[in-house]
């Protein structure tokens, strides 16, 4: 047995859940064009590196601040099961299900949204997830975002406690995911695999020999 552990965004589905989570919130009214045009632009400083993605977080979270977790919960399942479910990657479901078999511990690790996560978590034999989480102060949720996020280093101190927790080591676990935010995750462990990776860490990839899948087809969890 030996931890798996698996990126959300890009790696299990395409394009992101941050265009679900838009999607949604466009649906529901919350969000206007103008909203959609600054986080495109907020995006893409984030990919270039301008931006802390703690700061990116905390100004997505801000429409949702004030509401119960049961009502986001409500728009995301909705939106989900209308459109999210049907945008996995198939190689990246193939590979976590042949580690399910292989009795592995099966990890999400994501900076994505927790709610998000656990729809995912739904139709997917999932041991462990980690997600970006707000607090929930008298049942509404707030500004406080738990610390520390899960991107970039912030993923290191979840997987390492996950580890601890069941006896296995990072040494020996395998992490899939496509993108250069998580290289400080690709260089802990033991087996780190670039799954339809973005140029920098598939350049990162080929010079260090690390194994690359680029295989982007689709598929519905209601096929598993």
């Amino acid at each position: 047995m030996r931890l798996a552990i698996f990126d959300i965004d890009g790696t299990l589905i395409r394009p992101s859940t941050g265009w679900l989570a838009t999607q949604t919130l466009r649906n529901e009214g919350i969000l206007g064009r103008r909203d959609l045009v600054r986080g495109a632009y907020y995006q893409l400083l984030l990919t270039l590196g301008f931006l802390n993605y703690e700061s990116v977080v905390k100004t997505a979270m801000k429409v949702l601040v004030g509401r119960t977790e049961d009502e986001v919960r409500g728009w995301f399942s909705r939106s989900f099961k209308e459109q999210g479910r049907h945008r996995f990657v198939k190689v990246a479901v193939d590979l976590l299900l042949e580690h399910k078999e292989k009795d592995d511990r099966i990890v999400l690790i994501s900076g994505t949204s927790r709610v998000i996560g656990e729809l995912i978590c739904g139709y997917l034999p999932v041991d462990d997830l980690v997600c970006a989480d707000a607090a929930v102060v008298d049942g509404k949720i707030s500004t406080q975002i738990i610390q520390p996020v899960p991107y970039k280093e912030g993923k290191i101190p979840y997987a390492e406690a996950i580890g601890k927790e069941c006896g296995l080591s990072l040494d020996d676990a395998v992490f899939y995911t496509d993108s250069i935010a998580d290289l400080p995750l690709m260089e802990r462990v033991g087996e780190p695999i670039a799954v339809n990776p973005d140029f920098r860490v598939g350049r990162i990839a080929r010079k260090r020999g690390w194994r690359i899948i680029d295989d982007k087809r689709p598929c519905s969890l209601d096929e598993l």
